[in-house]
Parts: structure tokens; C-alpha cells; sequence
């Protein structure tokens, strides 16, 4: 199978059980305000899901590519479950926000999450790590972009070119406000009680500590509403 393209306010659902390839583009391209749905099946190819001004929302399935997901010119995303795994995670800019509830970003690559062009990234769950490079990078462009971490497992290191990341919690190693050193290892526990230990190298952005604590989003509970929805979003979907 080839590139799924959505768009026109089109919706995509792909459903358990689908199975999703792409050999040589992305394996699913939105854009014009096409939400896309995704609650489970596989899904691989060499780029992953390009999605431009258009919401997207994962509950689950497993993305495996070597670039895993771009979102920009508008539209929310938000994680819930999943898996998505290669060279690349998420990467996010142009006014797309992105909410992390859970699932996994797993990444061997240069970065598994990463905002650009004042983008904001809110971290609220999940597993986030990176073997081969940064587990939140923010990139040189990215002035003006923030990474809010207010819990989950994050592996990896923390790397900044600009912009900044704020880690909401308690106990770290180093003192409320902007860390001055520019790299280290950052210990403490973030707002939703998970341990952190992490690298981190920061050129020309702010490493901020905060100690208010942000309840988690009444949209981290709508998992099971969510997979309720399958019945009816069924404007455009994949069994």
C-alpha cells in the first residue's frame, strides 16, 4: 500500500487490526483541516505521518520510520498510547501544539521530541527516550519554543539551541528559576511524582525549574471516550 493523503476536512480512522506501508514517501499525509484518528494497527516506512494544519489525535497502534511524525501550520496533536519508534519521534512547529498523555516515543536517532519556529510542546506522560541522541531537542530555529514537563519517563538528555524547557516538580539538584549551567545532570522528581536523571547541553536557550505543579488535563482521561468514537467518526476509515 502507498500514501494514505487525507484532505479537504476528510477523516481518517485507522482502526486495530489495519496495516499501513509506505516504500517510499510518508505513509499518511493531512492537510486542509483532515483530522486523523489513529487507535491501533501498524503502521512502517521509511517517512512517517506529515500532517499540516490539521489535528491529529494517537491512541494507540505502533508507527515504526526511519522520520517519523511532522506537524505543522496549525492543528492540536495529542498522544495518548502508541508506540512510535525509529531514527526520529515528533517533531512539531508553526503554531501545532502538542500534548503528550502516555504512550511511547523511542528513538535511536537525533532526537524524539523536538520543537521548532515557536512551537510548544506540553509533556504530561508517556515514555520518551533517545539511545542515540537528545530525548527533547530544541532545534536553532526554535527560538521562541517551549517543552513543558510536568511528568512521565524521560531518557535521553535534554538539548537546547534556543528557546526554552520547563520542567515542572521537586527536589532537583539544582535551584528553582534558570539553571545557569550550561550542561550537566539534572535529578529530581517531576510533578506527577516520576523520578528524572537526566543530561542535559543548553547553547543559547533556558533550562527553567518551576515548582507549581499543573494538574493533568481533563483530555488525559478521554482514552476510553476516544475509543468510543470510532463509531462514529466513520466518515473515511480503515479496518
Amino acid at each position: 500500500m502507498g500514501t494514505i493523503n487525507v484532505t479537504n476536512g476528510t477523516t481518517l480512522n485507522v482502526l486495530s487490526g489495519a496495516s499501513l506501508t509506505s516504500s517510499s514517501y510518508f505513509i499518511i499525509t493531512a492537510n486542509y483541516n483532515s483530522p486523523v484518528n489513529i487507535y491501533g494497527g501498524n503502521m512502517a516506512g521509511p517517512f512517517g505521518l506529515y500532517i499540516l494544519d490539521s489535528p491529529l489525535n494517537i491512541y494507540g497502534g505502533t508507527i515504526t520510520s526511519d522520520q517519523g511524525i511532522s506537524v505543522s501550520g496549525g492543528g492540536t496533536t495529542n498522544i495518548y498510547g502508541g508506540t512510535i519508534m525509529g531514527d526520529f519521534g515528533i517533531s512539531a512547529g508553526g503554531s501545532s501544539p502538542v500534548n503528550i498523555y502516555g504512550g511511547t516515543i523511542a528513538t535511536t536517532g537525533q532526537y524524539a521530541v523536538q520543537a521548532i519556529n515557536s512551537e510548544q510542546i506540553n509533556i504530561y506522560g508517556g515514555n520518551i527516550s533517545s539511545n542515540g541522541g537528545s530525548g527533547i531537542a530544541i532545534e536553532a530555529d526554535g527560538t521562541g519554543s517551549i517543552v513543558n514537563v510536568y511528568g512521565g519517563k524521560i531518557n535521553g538528555s535534554i538539548q537546547l539551541l534556543s528557546g526554552a524547557v520547563d520542567i515542572f516538580g521537586s527536589g532537583f539538584n539544582y535551584g528553582y528559576g534558570q539553571v545557569g549551567a550550561t550542561s550537566g545532570t539534572l535529578i529530581g522528581t517531576l510533578a506527577d511524582g516520576t523520578p528524572i536523571d537526566v543530561t542535559f547541553s543548553n547553547n543559547e536557550g533556558e533550562i527553567i525549574l518551576s515548582p507549581t505543579s499543573t494538574p493533568l488535563p481533563a483530555a488525559a482521561y478521554l482514552f476510553a471516550s476516544g475509543l468510543i468514537g470510532i463509531v462514529v467518526l466513520r466518515r473515511k476509515y480503515l479496518l
